[in-house]
């Protein structure tokens, strides 16, 4: 039994697809190095695309960070340097992926007409922040929407299912994670359960971030129980630098009433089930009313793109009748590597910027490029400079002991 488990944690699809790419890999260099480094002609033709490479990355509208990267393993290697930046230089997604989502989102544009009246509520500042997720998502603000916060997995988990219990329309799942275990297994006869009952029940999980430890035959498993699943970016053991582009999203939507978002994915771990790296604190937050049409939105955009079914969203909007106690504007929004703008990190240099007191970030992962460390210092210091007041400027990142 042990010796099984240690095998299928060795030679799973993410180990064999490694080893091929690295294999692929290994023999590309070989014949690079036996067939054109001994030739001086194709030396030099080779060092010189890499010095046209290192000068079109100094020039090219990137992130510092990446062009020092990139310009260093050019000096390290000058004579592959060149070629490799040809080969997986361009972060952006495949044209095919693009394609699809470009053009699912911008049938469904008029989808997200913006709210002005929710941002009218807020102060001039806010509301320009506001507008621009609006513009540029595009995401509109909205009242008439309750929001929840749940401070960990375990204490969410229940409201999720309880939720997801009095579901009559449809059920729409998305996370980056799907592991097997306890936590899985009741999510999953929950789903075969409503799926059964006529509900329109859709899965979308990201095909990598589930491969290493994901039910056996997941696909087929939800398929024979009526529920439509699309695993996103499937792996092909092909160098390929589209592979890196995953879906990280972890978003339920309810009927289009109720949705939750967080940090919190389908595995045992993250409702402290199951022990990895000792206590594991991700959030999540459920939303109640009009601003659960965002993540419905967005759901339908990714799922649309790949698996085509929904001509008309109109007959997934929130169907709740009379004013939801509000708290406050609601605006939720995502961002991709689909387009050029970093809306995201936009959004959290401009609260940055508009910081008076403090700023509380709380994260898991903290690796934040020049654009953001300036801004984080900036913050501070400014702050300190302020005499009627001492702002407190604190990350705290998550522990795991």
């Amino acid at each position: 039994m042990f010796l099984a488990k240690f095998f299928s944690k060795i030679f799973n699809r993410v180990t064999l697809t490694v080893l091929v790419v690295l294999l692929q890999l290994g023999w590309l260099a070989s014949a690079f190095f036996g067939w054109v480094q001994p030739r001086a002609v194709f030396s030099a033709l080779f060092t010189l695309l890499s010095a046209v490479m290192a000068l079109y990355i100094v020039r090219k509208d990137e992130n510092p960070a990446y062009k020092i990267s990139w310009i260093m393993i050019i000096g390290l290697v000058p004579l592959l340097g060149g070629l490799l930046y040809l080969l997986f230089g361009n972060k952006r997604p495949s044209r095919r992926m693009r394609r699809l989502v470009e053009t699912t989102r911008n049938e469904h544009y008029a989808s997200m007409v913006d709210n002005p009246a929710a941002a009218r509520r807020l102060p001039p500042r806010l509301a320009a922040t506001s507008n621009y997720v609006a513009s540029y998502g595009p995401y509109p603000a909205w009242n008439n929407t309750a929001a929840e916060y749940f401070a960990s997995g375990e204490e969410m988990f229940p409201r999720m299912l309880a939720d997801m219990e009095k579901a009559q329309r449809f059920l729409f799942v998305e996370y980056f994670i799907i592991s097997k275990g306890s936590m899985w297994d009741e999510f999953f006869d929950l789903l075969k359960r409503k799926a059964a009952a006529g509900v329109d029940v859709r899965v979308i999980f990201d095909d990598m971030g589930s491969a290493w430890d994901a039910p056996q035959n997941l696909v087929v498993q939800m398929e024979k129980a009526h529920i439509h699943c699309l695993p996103f970016n499937p792996m092909i053991p092909v160098i390929a630098f589209a592979m890196n582009h995953r879906d990280h999203r972890k978003i339920l939507v309810v009927d289009g009433n109720v949705a939750y978002t967080g940090g919190i994915n389908l595995a045992d771990e993250y409702v402290n089930r199951k022990q990895r790296f000792g206590y594991w604190k991700d959030t999540g937050v459920r939303l109640e009313g009009d601003a659960v049409w965002n993540l419905t939105v967005t759901y339908l955009n990714l799922w649309n793109a790949f698996r085509p079914t929904d001509r008309d969203y109109d007959p997934f909007r929130p169907t709740i009748c009379g004013q939801i106690p509000s708290d406050g504007v609601v605006q939720p929004y995502t961002d991709s590597p689909l387009d050029d703008e970093p809306l995201a990190e936009n959004v959290y240099l401009d609260i940055l910027a508009q910081a008076q007191r403090y700023v509380y970030i709380f994260t898991p992962y903290l690796i934040i490029d020049n654009e953001m460390t300036t801004a984080l210092c900036l913050a501070a210091k400014r702050g300190w400079m302020c005499a009627s007041s001492l702002p407190a400027f604190r990350i705290n990142r998550r522990c795991s002991d």
